[in-house]
């Protein structure tokens, strides 16, 4: 029966009645105005009461649980709801401290929160209600479930019934034949075994056309001890010798397998376990392994290292990197493993220990012809392609991380090795960088000549010419940073690392001995080099300048090159390669740079001074030539006439040192100042012989071709030096008239003028003792009594051409 429903004052309102909840709505706002609480805050407290009174489950926890703000919230208006309340002593207090205004709004409030009990009170109720009814109509259709189910269950049980009776007569029924079944079992078995063994040649011919070799060995070592054990019976016997022929077939076939290149490591671990196990040789076996190894390695390492066309220097040599750690690596690991599975394997007395420790050290022997053969092919990629030196040690550490395992197995062995290899490594890689720059540095001279030989003003020549140094800056500069990479490759071997200082050392000079080198090979020299390290600079370097024409302004910029070098370059580089050495993590010692730079600069100097004077010496045998032409079609030996001004080839001397004078003051930085002609100097017989034969004798031994000062003055009177010396010579092989030696005098005379305003005063005189040589050796030479033009004369015919020089 279903209970009947609540009374209706405890019923909640129907949805006609919808004045109840506002009305209560009303009240709670009544009572936030009079009690200060926030109506959220209070239904939380009054469902809390609820829950308590009714008993409801988790009630304490959450209250427990409130927030610490509601705690104290209801701490501060709960004193009604405490244990032990006393109404009237409550109103008395009230009354007696509270004014009436303070009486009537706690009686409005205690009222609004009666309100709100008895409204949720009835929800409470009601909800109660619903869900005890919906808990009863669950039963009853629970009830009338069951009741439905029992004609099946009597039907299952009855289905049981009869399953253990046919299971109990087929027990009966086959219980008498189970022994004669397991005999007939039993026969089959063993039918089946003789089947195999009759059939055992068979299958190991298979085998042997499959190259299932394993198989084979597997089968044999089965069927063999019983084939043996009753050998005496003919049919056995018969089976055992062709067992015995098809093994020995199968040998053969893994002995030459076993030394091919063809097969893999795993495929030759279970050959030769295969051919222990038919019981040949362990040291046999062994060697053989180790020789089927070695081709197979080789024929790796081949392929690893075969270069597609095209691609860069980076690229190739990481892919055959990265080849070899994938493949070549890890197939020597395997061989490794595999050589130490044979062993394994191998048991015996002492005498197969001692054969033991010899596989060992043949197994030492195939790792380090392995690896040593892994590092040349290494190398030699290196040496053809120059990857830079960043992408080189991420190859080598691929390389270094491939062979753990290996290092693993044989820790002493491959340290040894791959130490003596990143130290090689490092050691070409540093040689290769400073090559390279080398070799791009001639090809900015080689640039820079081009562009001399294009005609180009001074200026420009003196953009590109400072855009050289730069470039040439840079690159060794960069060398030297690239071997940062290297000298971090080989930190943890000490002597290494000062092997590699060493060689840091020695390739800085041999840049810079490159260049010096090229500097004087490209005037048709042969280099004499300073710098202890590189006694013979490379060919090719000096080959290329070698063939170079001649051109004047990069034979200047040659000579500025040189002594910018030797003035900032050199100090530069060797205090950022002692910094880098300083800096590394590699614990070298930077003192072991040691600072070669006297030698170098020595080398630079050398260099800077074989630009200048071959500079010098050819301008200065230039206008000996045009001096040369002059003396030997002028006719001085016929002059009919007295002169009536300079010859035209002053004119032209004029025009040539001007050009040269350019050029020194520009590539040199040395512009030339005005000079007087306070200091100027005639050429005439007025001198006593002792000072004519003074004058002889130092023009004779003076040093035409000595070294030339690095300035423009020094450089322009040894290009006078070398002309005047020609005409002195030249004067000594003509015979001359009086009005050729007059002609003779006067082109003396403004040559001696003009000279003196290119070079130094002591300078001039040396120059003018040469010229006075000249005047001196046609006065010998005159066939007629000599006779000179009066000083005054001279004065006047220079005075005008030398102004009409000047206007020019």
């Amino acid at each position: 029966s279903q209970p009947s429903p609540p009374p209706s004052h405890c019923r909640p309102p129907t949805p006609s009645g919808l004045a109840a909840p506002r009305e209560m709505t009303g009240a709670g706002d009544r009572a936030l105005k009079l009690t200060g609480q926030a109506p959220e805050e209070r239904r939380r407290r009054v469902g809390s009461m609820l829950s308590a009174f009714y008993g409801i489950e988790g009630a304490q926890g959450a209250c427990s649980s409130s927030s610490p703000a509601a705690t104290a919230a209801s701490a501060a208006v709960a004193p009604m709801d405490r244990q032990g309340f006393d109404a009237q002593q409550h109103f008395d207090g009230l009354v007696a401290t509270g004014t009436v205004a303070d009486v009537l709004k706690s009686a409005n409030a205690v009222n609004a929160q009666v309100k709100d009990l008895d409204g949720d009170m009835n929800m409470v109720i009601y909800e109660n209600y619903n869900k005890f009814i919906r808990a009863t109509e669950v039963t009853t259709l629970v009830k009338t479930s069951v009741s439905e189910l029992e004609p099946d269950m009597g039907k299952l049980e009855t289905s049981f019934v009869q399953i253990a009776e046919h299971q109990r007569k087929v027990e009966e029924g086959v219980y008498g034949r189970a022994r004669e079944i397991e005999l007939l079992l039993k026969r089959q078995r063993v039918c089946k075994k003789l089947q195999v063994l009759f059939e055992l040649p068979t299958t190991l011919q298979r085998c042997l056309d499959r190259g299932a070799y394993g198989q084979a060995c597997e089968a044999y070592s089965t069927c063999v001890k019983f084939l043996r054990q009753y050998k005496q019976v003919n049919t056995f016997r018969a089976v055992l010798e062709d067992v015995e022929l098809q093994m020995g077939r199968i040998r053969s076939a893994l002995d030459s397998r076993l030394c091919s290149s063809e097969l893999s490591s795993k495929d030759a671990v279970n050959s030769s376990l295969t051919l222990l196990d038919l019981g040949d040789e362990p040291a046999r076996i062994l060697r053989d392994f180790l020789i089927g190894r070695t081709a197979a390695q080789r024929a790796c390492l081949w392929r690893c290292f075969v270069e597609e066309p095209g691609g860069d220097a980076e690229t190739a040599v990481r892919r055959a990197c990265d080849l070899a750690a994938d493949t070549y690596v890890l197939e020597l690991v395997d061989a490794v493993d595999g050589f130490g599975k044979i062993q394994e394997c191998v048991r015996g007395d002492s005498s197969e220990a001692a054969e033991g420790r010899d596989a060992r050290e043949e197994l030492d022997n195939f790792v380090s012809t392995a690896v040593e053969a892994l590092c040349q092919r290494i190398a030699e990629l290196v040496e053809r392609r120059r990857p830079p030196a960043q992408a080189l040690v991420s190859c080598v550490n691929n390389i270094r991380d491939a062979l753990r395992r290996l290092h693993s197995l044989m820790p002493r062995l491959l340290a040894k090795l791959f130490s003596s290899f990143l130290s090689r490594i490092a050691t070409d890689a540093t040689r290769l960088l400073f090559e390279k720059a080398a070799a791009y540095m001639v090809s900015d001279l080689i640039a820079l000549h081009a562009e001399c030989n294009k005609g180009a003003t001074m200026d420009v020549l003196l953009v590109e010419v400072g855009r050289t140094e730069t470039c040439v800056v840079h690159r060794i500069l960069s060398a030297v940073e690239d071997c940062r990479p290297l000298l971090d490759l080989i930190s943890s071997d000490k002597a290494a690392c000062q092997q590699l200082v060493r060689t840091l050392e020695d390739q800085l000079e041999a840049f810079v001995a490159t260049f010096s080198a090229g500097c004087i090979a490209h005037f048709g020299e042969e280099p004499k080099l300073n710098c202890p390290s590189l006694r013979s600079p490379p060919c090719e370097p000096l080959e290329a300048l070698r063939g170079l024409v001649w051109c004047g302004p990069f034979a200047l910029a040659l000579a500025w090159l040189a002594r910018r070098f030797e003035e900032r370059v050199v100090a530069k580089a060797y205090s950022q390669a002692q910094a880098m050495v300083a800096s590394a993590e590699a614990g070298a010692d930077a003192s072991a740079l040691s600072d070669q730079s006297a030698a170098v600069g020595a080398d630079l100097a050398c260099a800077g001074e074989a630009a200048l004077g071959h500079f010098v010496r050819v301008s200065g045998q230039r206008l000996a030539h045009f001096l040369r032409n002059a003396v030997q079609r002028r006719g001085w030996a016929e002059a009919a006439k007295a002169p009536t001004e300079p010859s035209l080839v002053v004119e032209m001397i004029f025009k040539e040192v001007q050009g040269f004078d350019a050029q020194l003051a520009k590539l040199l930085g040395d512009p030339r100042k005005t000079r007087g002609g306070a200091n100027r100097r005639n050429f005439s017989l007025s001198k006593s012989p002792m000072e004519l034969e003074i004058e002889r004798q130092w023009a004779k031994k003076m040093q035409v071709f000595a070294p030339v000062p690095f300035n423009r003055s020094g450089a322009l009177s040894g290009i006078f030096m070398v002309a005047f010396k020609a005409l002195f010579e030249y004067a000594r092989e003509e015979t001359f008239t009086t009005f050729g030696l007059q002609q003779l005098q006067l082109d003396a005379e403004l040559l001696g003028e003009l000279a003196r305003d290119f070079v130094e005063a002591e300078d001039a005189g040396a120059l003018g003792s040469l010229l006075a040589e000249a005047v001196s050796s046609g006065t010998a030479r005159c066939r007629e009594a000599p006779t000179l033009l009066q000083a005054s004369d001279v004065e006047a015919l220079c005075a005008s051409k030398r102004g009409s020089f000047r206007a020019a």
